[in-house]
């Protein structure tokens, strides 16, 4: 589950359902889900932690509910 953060944009309460899918590729998963019509609300970008670097991206569903795609494994 991904709980939004204090330094996350905001967005509407509701959308954010905090599940997470994790995929080898978001890169590649975002541009399929966009190729078949789906919506991708956040480009997949890089982030950097402490001990830890991974890809995120955010899609949406038909009802506008968000879904993490990230390849983070830990």
């Amino acid at each position: 589950m991904h709980i939004q953060g204090p330094d996350e944009g905001g967005r509407e309460p509701g959308t954010v359902t905090g599940i997470l899918f994790r995929h080898p590729d978001p890169v590649a998963a975002c541009a399929e889900i966009r190729r078949r019509g789906g919506v991708v609300t956040s480009e997949p970008r890089v982030v950097e932690l402490p001990h830890t670097k991974f890809v995120l991206g955010v899609v949406a569903d038909p009802d506008g509910n968000e879904f993490i795609i990230t390849n983070r494994s830990d």
